[in-house]
């Protein structure tokens, strides 16, 4: 049981790992058709309008497979003044409360996720502009997000609790990464 609970966490790892650099070539791509809009626009004066649509789709893409890449690298907002104060049983009991409020708020996020999903289905939601683009497209990326943070989080809670017979203070950092 326990090596397929560390396979599956090192295959969540991965799995976020490689998203976040994924993200991080499309904002590359941003970038660059930011800039060849620019180009066109100002030194040709002629350029298409489809860079915008096209970017804000990608910023989407990059912003929901960052949330558990963001979380991996510790870099989510923390408030540790008052709780490196805390005697270490406290610190992981309250890290374990965090953690689980955490997970409750991405699952319900992944829920509404899916049903924004079935609502654009049902409608068969386009975009109103050039390109015409089937909204489900861009959109499914926000619940594939949501699913990978929220499988992120229970792999942090599983080696959190894995910590439990120590009762020592939460390694904030070390958990998460």
């Amino acid at each position: 049981m326990r090596k397929l609970l560390s396979f599956l966490d090192n295959l969540i790892d991965r799995i976020v790992f490689i998203g976040g650099h994924v993200g991080a070539i499309l904002i590359v791509i941003i970038l660059f058709l930011t800039m060849f809009e620019i180009t066109l626009r100002y030194v040709f004066n002629n350029a298409p309008m489809i860079a915008d649509e096209i970017t804000a789709y990608m910023l989407v893409a990059v912003v929901a497979m960052g949330l558990a890449y963001r979380w991996r690298e510790g870099g989510h907002v923390r408030v540790e003044a008052l709780v490196s104060r805390l005697p270490a049983k406290a610190q992981y009991w309250l890290r374990f409360f965090t953690l689980t409020a955490s997970l409750v708020f991405t699952v319900m996020a992944t829920i509404g996720s899916f049903t924004l999903i079935g609502r654009t289905i049902q409608y068969n939601l386009i975009s109103n502009s050039w390109l015409r683009v089937p909204l489900i497209w861009p959109q499914l990326f926000i619940p594939f997000g949501f699913v990978l943070l929220s499988a992120y989080i229970l792999c942090v809670i599983g080696r959190h609790l894995a910590e439990r017979s120590e009762f020592q203070a939460a390694d904030w950092k070390g958990l998460d990464g």
